[in-house]
């Protein structure tokens, strides 16, 4: 199993200030699957990940808001430490697993 795999709640600073979310990885050999939570909305991404990094690209829709964006980021341990690569800059995203109650 990766060590990619899992839950992490998440932080994004963007032009809309701080956002928390959620985004669940599954890895399937050199696939990444990936649901995002972010501002009241879901996305669902694919990628590639090798080892500890991924990365993956689309297009994030809330409301009338549309943006293409790529997401390139690593896990270390528990910690999930990314950037977010868009028309409007470049934002960290950073975040920790949810740990299995």
């Amino acid at each position: 199993m990766s060590e990619v795999n899992g839950t992490y709640k998440i932080s994004v600073t963007g032009p809309f200030g701080k956002q928390q979310g959620e985004v669940k990885f599954e890895v399937q050999q050199e696939k990444i699957h990936a649901k995002l939570r972010l501002m009241g909305t879901e996305n669902v991404f694919e990628g590639t990940v090798h080892e500890n990094e991924f990365e993956f690209q689309e297009k994030i829709k809330s409301g009338i808001f549309h943006v293409n964006v790529k997401i390139q980021g690593k896990i270390d341990g528990d910690k999930l430490v990314a950037k977010a690569i868009t028309t409007y800059g470049t934002f960290p995203v950073t975040g920790v697993r949810e740990t299995e109650q």
